[in-house]
């Protein structure tokens, strides 16, 4: 039993040594190479084209310093994986040296969820993950628009007040998104200083008053159950204003 526990000690160890040596084998030849060729990966999102290899490649190759023939122990991985990081519509970049000479990047985009309307002209997107982004001259994102009377004004670091009101649209558009039914009849939002959401319908001349970002499930219930209703026995063009404000009621103001 003990020659036994010895030699596989011994396997162990060998095996652990040869595996540093490789290592160190591959590091030195990765030190010694010259990189030859830059590989560029995008990651594909559907519906979503702010970036492509060419454009990374493009920004790459204009930082300044050579690329191609530097020594991969020369190229400044750090600084230029940074320097992508901070392109406004990557999400992140990720760079290293391959052993055959190669400098690989792999990119990850943004992914807006809607464009921000603000009553100045002012315009941006907000991204999935709750962020303000700027618009591109690249590509624009089909996304819902949200028209808003409360100036959020575009930063990079939201203050609090400004987190909130972020998180609310991002609330409101995601649930309506992810339902089939309303991401095809809601047109476009609108969120009025009072902090009310307003919703604008392809179907029907009516505005729907949805009011904050809670219990949306609720609400959209209810006005699907409306809907369900009114079209059995009436015409929804006669209504200008459907209110779900409150907790056990829909209240429809009609044209007069």
């Amino acid at each position: 039993m003990k020659w036994k526990s010895v030699k596989r000690i011994l396997i162990w160890t060998l095996m652990i040594g040869g595996c540093v040596t490789a290592f160190g084998f591959v590091k030195a030849e990765q030190q010694r190479a010259t990189c030859w060729q830059m590989e560029v990966e995008v990651e594909e999102i559907e519906g979503v084209y702010f970036i492509d290899e060419a454009r990374v490649r493009t920004r790459i190759l204009n930082m300044g310093d050579p690329i191609i023939g530097t020594p991969m122990e020369a190229l400044q991985v750090n600084s230029i994986q940074d320097r992508l990081r901070r392109m406004p519509s990557v999400d992140d970049a990720t760079v290293y040296p391959g052993v055959d000479g190669i400098l690989k990047v792999k990119v990850t985009q943004r992914k807006p969820i809607a464009r921000i309307f603000e009553g100045g002209g002012t315009s941006y997107y907000i991204d999935e993950k709750r962020q303000m982004m700027p618009l591109s001259d690249q590509y624009s994102a089909r996304v819902p628009a949200v028209v808003i009377e409360t100036e959020l004004e575009f930063t990079e670091s939201l203050s609090e007040d400004q987190q909130a009101i972020v998180n609310d649209i991002a609330e409101v558009v995601t649930y309506l998104e992810k339902d089939p039914l309303w991401g095809a009849q809601i047109e476009h939002l609108a969120l009025l200083k009072n902090g009310d959401f307003e919703l604008i319908p392809r179907m029907g001349n009516h505005k729907i008053v949805l009011g904050n970002s809670r219990h949306l499930d609720r609400k959209m219930k209810k006005l699907r159950a409306f809907y369900d209703a009114e079209l059995q026995s009436r015409n929804l063009n006669i209504y200008k204003r459907i209110n779900l404000k409150y907790r056990d009621q829909v209240i429809g103001e009609r044209y007069y």
